[in-house]
C-alpha cells in the first residue's frame, strides 16, 4: 500500500487537490482507476456473512503488497467495485490479486475449482474530478440501488460510511452496538488475515472481527473530498446528473 505521507505533494497533484475547485470547470485527475467485475459471470462471490467478512479483511492483507490507494469500494454478493489510485500495472495486479484469493478461499470452503475462472473484470481510467466523483457514488450507492434494504452508508460491507460519519466510526455488522475487539499482537493480525506481510507497530482496531474500514481507505483523500462527495451523492440520483460516459 502507498505511503501517502511520503509522496503525498504527487497524490495531491494527482488528484487534483492542489487547486482551486472553480464552478462550471473540472480538474484533470491522473493515474485513478474504476475497477469492476461483472455480476452475471457467476452466481456469487460472497454467500454469507463471514464470506463478507473474509472479503473485507482481504482488501486490506492484499494492498499490503501493492503500490496503490483505494478511494472507494463495495462488496456485492456477485461483484466488486473499487475505485483505485497508483500505476495502472499495480492497480490491475492488485485486482486480479484479490479474485485469486477469493478464488482460494472459496476452493477452501465450498471444495469447488476454479470457481471464479469466468469471472470478467473490466476497468474505466477516471480522467477527471467529475467524473471520479460520479464514480466514487455510483459505487457506494450499489446496495441500495440493486434493491437492499440499505442506504449508501449503512452498507457494512463498503466505504459508504465513510464519507457521512465521524472519523473512526464506521457502519460495521454490530456498529449500533459498537462492541470492539482489539488484537494486539502482530500474529495474531497476520493470523486473522492470512497474511505473512509486516503490518507496521500502528495498533489496528478490528469490530466483529473485521478491521475498521478506515484502515483500508486513503484518509488523504476522503478527508479532502468527504463534503463534495456527500452532496455528488444527492444530486446522482437526478439522471440528468449521470454523465455521458458509460460507468457499470
Amino acid at each position: 500500500m502507498l505511503n501517502s505521507d511520503t509522496i503525498k505533494a504527487r497524490i495531491y497533484a494527482d488528484l487534483g487537490l492542489d487547486r482551486p475547485h472553480i464552478k462550471g470547470q473540472t480538474i484533470s485527475v491522473e493515474n485513478c482507476w474504476h475497477f469492476y467485475t461483472a455480476g452475471e459471470s457467476i452466481d456469487a462471490l460472497f454467500y454469507d456473512s463471514d464470506d463478507f467478512r473474509n472479503g473485507m479483511n482481504r482488501i486490506f492483507s492484499t494492498s499490503l503488497k501493492f503500490d496503490i490507494l483505494i478511494l472507494a469500494f463495495v462488496l456485492m454478493d456477485t461483484h466488486v467495485h473499487f475505485i483505485l489510485y497508483g500505476e495502472y500495472n499495480e492497480c490491475n495486479a492488485f485486482m486480479h490479486e484479490y479474485i485469486r484469493r477469493t478464488s482460494s478461499y472459496m476452493t477452501g470452503k465450498y471444495s469447488v475449482q476454479k470457481k471464479l475462472q469466468s469471472l470478467k473484470m473490466s476497468h474505466q481510467p477516471i480522467d477527471d474530478d467529475r467524473y471520479l466523483l460520479t464514480a466514487i457514488c455510483y459505487t457506494i450507492k450499489n446496495p441500495p440501488c440493486a434493491g437492499l434494504r440499505y442506504n449508501a452508508w449503512d452498507y457494512p460491507w463498503s466505504s459508504g460510511a465513510l464519507y457521512f460519519r465521524p472519523q473512526d466510526s464506521w457502519t460495521s455488522p454490530i456498529w449500533m452496538s459498537w462492541t470492539e475487539k482489539m488484537l494486539e499482537s502482530s500474529t495474531s493480525k497476520r493470523e486473522c488475515i492470512r497474511t505473512r506481510a509486516k503490518m507496521g507497530k500502528k495498533a489496528i482496531p478490528m469490530v466483529d472481527g473485521i478491521f475498521l474500514v478506515n484502515m483500508l481507505l486513503s484518509t488523504l483523500w476522503k478527508n479532502s473530498l468527504a463534503a463534495t462527495a456527500a452532496l455528488t451523492i444527492s444530486c446522482a440520483s437526478q439522471k440528468k446528473r449521470i454523465l455521458k460516459r458509460e460507468v457499470e
